[in-house]
């Protein structure tokens, strides 16, 4: 009997079923990190490297022009005066603006980082479009502001400051000398040579100068990049491939950003369908104070 007794509870035991990871979110919520890890976005390390002004809009940075050398005088005789060149370079005011919709259903489900990321979200979107324009901003487009590219680049002739490569070429040591022997001794001062991340690996790391030494050296303390025939480099994801600028941006590449960005949250305009706005409007203007200050280096696409 007592055989009988272990054998019916072992089959009783063996029939009783457990839960398993397949079939516990059922009872268990799934968890989800309170953070929001977010895909790399475009770098813009000029945006780092130029002037930032908080001026009132419109403003006006007056640009002297350098007088004629003085001469040799004869005493006595007469001298005539010269007069100072002086022109301005106006920063304008264009509004840069990006809206996020989340659904009211959405924000009261989501986690608590949401928010924060759409806050952080919305400034670096403003700031990436300012990185942009200092880049590739043309200055003809209405409502927009203009960078290294609205400068006119010439590849010939008394005022050259472009060296351009063949689309069939290679970069070459004597290239590269001669696209930093394009810029002035005084704009010298300072500069620094910009490209994107591949550009910087796959022209400039192996190439050797014509002792056979490699013309990037690296920065072993990473403190910075490296430098290239001694200009410290920068790195911006914004310039084309194949594309690098030389010239002081510290001094003579600018944005003005009179309030900063102002972050803000609406029901009002989507209320019919319960919809949550979160909006961020910047007023603001890029632009190249000196266009002299830049020289340019590329690859010809065509």
């Amino acid at each position: 009997r007592n055989a009988c007794n272990v054998a019916q509870k072992v089959a009783e035991e063996r029939a009783d079923a457990f839960t398993t990871s397949a079939t516990a979110p059922a009872i268990l919520p799934t968890q989800t990190l309170n953070e929001v890890v977010e895909k790399a976005r475009t770098i813009g390390g000029l945006l780092g490297e130029c002037r930032h002004f908080s001026m009132p809009t419109k403003i006006a940075i007056p640009v002297a022009t350098p007088a004629t050398r003085a001469s040799w005088h004869i005493e006595g005789s007469n001298v005539d005066s010269d007069n100072v060149s002086l022109t301005t370079v106006t920063f304008d005011g264009y509004e840069i603006i990006k809206v996020f919709s989340i659904s009211a259903k959405a924000r009261r489900m989501s986690i608590g980082a949401f928010e924060s990321y759409l806050t952080d979200e919305l400034t670096a979107c403003v700031m990436e479009c300012i990185a942009d324009a200092l880049v590739n901003g043309d200055g003809k487009t209405d409502g927009q502001g203009s960078g290294l590219e609205s400068i006119t680049w010439n590849t010939t002739g008394t005022n050259r400051n472009h060296v351009q490569i063949a689309k069939s070429a290679s970069f070459t040591y004597q290239k590269v000398v001669e696209f930093v022997s394009l810029l002035k001794r005084g704009y010298a001062q300072g500069a620094k040579i910009a490209m994107n991340n591949a550009t910087l690996y796959n022209v400039f790391y192996g190439m050797l100068d014509g002792a056979q030494r490699p013309i990037f050296v690296a920065d072993p303390k990473d403190e910075s990049i490296g430098k290239i025939l001694g200009f410290p480099v920068v790195i911006d994801d914004n310039i084309a491939d194949n594309t690098c600028y030389f010239g002081n941006f510290a001094k003579y590449l600018g944005y003005n950003m009179p309030d900063g960005i102002v972050i803000e949250a609406s029901r009002e305009s989507s209320f019919k369908k319960g919809v949550i706005d979160y909006r961020a409007l910047a007023i603001a203007d890029s632009k190249p104070i000196v266009a002299d200050a830049f020289v340019k280096l590329s690859q010809a696409t065509v």
